[in-house]
């Protein structure tokens, strides 16, 4: 599935899926998952399943559960369907597969794009984010009580997941898409706190800093924090190995606050004298609030910008590569 910047507006059509307020319980991307609760699940928190935003789609749309969490705009704009309509458009989220056309939406939502009940309708459709409920992200523990595997369901978000990791204390695992939005890893028998680390297929990185142990019971949750671009990923609150992640790549970058022009002197401090990349990391680590680090030529900066390093330019024979260790390098 593509990242939702690669994505366009299309054509399709759409049907109607139920009227029934309990037809997603038994949806492929488990959001209501029955055993975990129905709507009542921690997983079921999205604004989108409250008002019956949802829908329904395709295989080639949902692409093996991928397109779960997503969110699209979809119109119509008054074309000839098989029954009367008006023109409308809504948002909706992806929360089901198995639909005949590209779109099989809530009578909810359907009414409000069609101004009809029934029928098949032209429409075009493109991704937006979605946006977030007031709990924020969710992470809900769908296989619990298991120091040797666990199954979780990743909730609420601006767009569709595409990476999923658990952190146990020091050790990490990658985890796999079992189907629609769930994830599992095995977890070697580790007991230790708990920590997720979610990509997003808009760059976002949501991180969860969940329990004080592991495992922990079937139907756990935790809430986790937006952090906004793929470079982002602040010390205390993402990774608990504390690894260093290169910003736009990191070779030749020198780090920006908001936007490439935005270079303030207060948003870092200088420190001289320091002859490696591993010394100017070491002093980020030292430094209470630091999100991150720029060195070059015995030059370390140490970047304390409460809203971190949101962005970069290019500088030839600037700033080194980091590879493995604490927050962002330029």
């Amino acid at each position: 599935m593509k990242s939702q910047s690669q994505r366009a507006a299309a054509d399709g059509f759409m049907t109607m899926w139920s009227d029934s307020t309990t037809t997603i319980v038994g949806g492929s991307c488990e959001y209501a998952n029955a055993a975990n609760g129905g709507l009542g699940s921690p997983a079921a928190s999205s604004p989108y399943i409250a008002s019956e935003g949802y829908c329904a789609v395709d295989s080639t749309l949902y692409s093996s559960g991928g397109a779960c969490g997503s969110c699209w705009r979809v119109s119509y704009d008054g074309s000839p369907a098989t029954d009367p309509g008006v023109p409308g458009s809504m948002v909706v989220q992806v929360v089901d597969s198995g639909s005949a056309k590209t779109f099989d939406c809530h009578l909810t939502a359907f009414q409000r794009i069609t101004g009809a009940s029934t029928g098949v309708f032209p429409i075009t459709y493109e991704p937006v984010d979605c946006d977030v409920g007031s709990g924020g992200p969710v992470a809900t523990v769908l296989d619990g009580d298991n120091a040797w595997y666990t199954k979780v369901i990743f909730s609420n978000m601006v767009s569709a997941v595409v990476k999923a990791d658990l952190f146990l204390g020091e050790n990490a695992f990658t985890m796999s898409r079992v189907s629609g939005a769930t994830w599992s890893a095995s977890t070697a028998g580790k007991r230790d706190a708990a920590s997720f680390s979610v990509t997003l297929d808009t760059g976002d990185i949501i991180a969860f800093r969940c329990f004080d142990s592991w495992p922990v019971p079937t139907g756990s949750s935790c809430t986790g924090v937006r952090r906004r671009g793929v470079f982002w990923k602040p010390l205390r609150d993402l990774d608990p190995l504390g690894r260093f992640v290169p910003v736009d790549g990191g070779s030749d970058r020198a780090c920006r606050g908001a936007t490439p022009a935005d270079n303030s002197a207060a948003y870092y401090r200088v420190v001289g004298s320091i002859r490696s990349l591993e010394q100017c990391q070491s002093q980020c680590r030292q430094t209470e609030g630091c999100q991150g680090v720029e060195y070059s030529r015995g030059r370390c900066e140490v970047w304390t910008r409460p809203e971190g390093i949101q962005a970069s330019i290019a500088l030839s024979g600037g700033s080194e590569k980091g590879s493995q260790e604490k927050a962002p390098n330029c």
